[in-house]
Formats: C-alpha cells, structure tokens, sequence
C-alpha cells in the first residue's frame, strides 16, 4: 500500500513540475486526506504559498521551505528549480516507510548542517524489513547535487514502483506505523485528520492548481 500511495504522489509531481511548476514546501502536514476511502481523489497537495513557476533547474533563488524538508541548495543560497520538491520527497518517503525523520536535531542550525551534507542512515531497527528498492528509491532522492537526484518521472520508472504486490507484502512496516503515531501524538503531526487516516496515507491526484505567475 506504501508503494501505491507513493505511485500517485510521484505522478501528480510529475504533472506539475512538467508544468515547470515547484511548490517549494513539500512536508507531511500539506498532504491532507479529504475522504476515508483513501483512494486517489482523496488525497491532496495542498498550501500552494510558496508554488514559484520554475522553468529551469536554476530558475529560483528565494530561502523557504520547512525545516528538515529543505533542499540542501536551497539551505546554500543556491539558484534551483523543482529538483528541490524531490529532495522533500525523499524526507516524506524515509518518515512514512521507517517512522522517522532522516534528520535530527536539537537545533535549527545543526538541522541545516546535517541535510547539507545529506548525513543520514537506514538504522536496524526500523529497516531491516523494508525492501531494498525502497530504499534504493529515498537514495535516489536524497541526493545533495540535485543535478543527480531522481525526477518524479525517473522514479515512477524503478524497479521499486513497478513491483509485484506480492513480493512487497512480504515488508512489514509496524515498527514504523507505531513510530508515526508516537510522533503524530507528541507533535499533533496530523490536525485536519485522525492519525489512524494519516498513516494509511499518500495517494494522491492534484485537483486544483491556481497560482499567481510572479518572479522570484
């Protein structure tokens, strides 16, 4: 169900950055659940506030973002495009799959530091029972030059997306389930659905797009 959920959130970032859109503030809480089926129309991208028209790779220079989602080029000050939205995705798809976030710290500056050098690890404990694809996937995601990192389009082609449902049931992801609703409780992760709703998660199809063409 993981790999499904991702499937559909890869395809509606692959229309919108075709679209030379970036909406530059990827995070769990802006992925909200509309209905309980959870099928692809209930999902949806949503807080468009820093959505930039981004043609080119180099097109964006603004510092904005969540932190511990913010691409490493954005944290260096450096001209990017929508790469930067796949950046944010590896953190999303690390924290649903192993029930952690990649980067911790106890500051803010320490954050920025560790996302910068792209400093994170596949600890034991919560992932030795996840595929390797999957994690092969978030590699090829959390990558700091973000002229090597995946698009939305190349990740929807590897060998992790295109699997057999029954070779990924083979995946327990419990340990990771209960670490969400520990941090959900802690953090109120989850304000406009119940975390029951939000760990089944992410399928989701772009409904709506309004936004206002303005230079950066």
């Amino acid at each position: 169900e993981a790999r499904d959920v991702c499937i559909v959130l890869f395809d509606t970032l692959s229309y919108i950055h075709s679209k030379g859109i970036a909406h530059r503030d990827l995070k769990p809480g802006n992925i909200l659940l509309k209905h309980e089926d959870r099928d692809s129309d209930s999902i949806k991208i949503v807080d468009f506030g820093f959505a930039k028209v981004a043609p080119d790779d180099h097109s964006l220079i603004t510092l904005c973002g969540s932190p511990g989602y913010c691409a490493p080029e954005i944290l260096r000050r450096n001209f990017y495009g929508t790469k930067a939205d796949m950046w944010s995705m590896g953190v999303i798809m690390f924290f649903l799959i192993g029930g952690h976030r990649p980067f911790e710290a106890y500051n803010e500056q320490e954050l920025h530091r560790l996302c910068k050098a792209g400093s994170y690890s596949f600890d034991s404990q919560h992932w030795d029972n996840v595929s390797n694809g999957a994690k092969d996937t978030i590699r090829s995601l959390l990558v700091t030059n973000p002229g090597q990192r995946a698009s939305a389009k190349e990740v929807l082609t590897q060998p992790w997306m295109v699997e057999e449902k029954e070779t990924l049931m083979n995946s327990s992801l419990h340990k990771s389930q209960k670490e969400l609703r520990r941090f959900a409780s802690l953090s109120k992760f989850v304000e406009a659905e119940t975390v029951s709703h939000y760990c089944c998660f992410i399928s989701c199809h772009l409904i709506t797009l309004h936004i206002t063409h303005r230079c950066c």
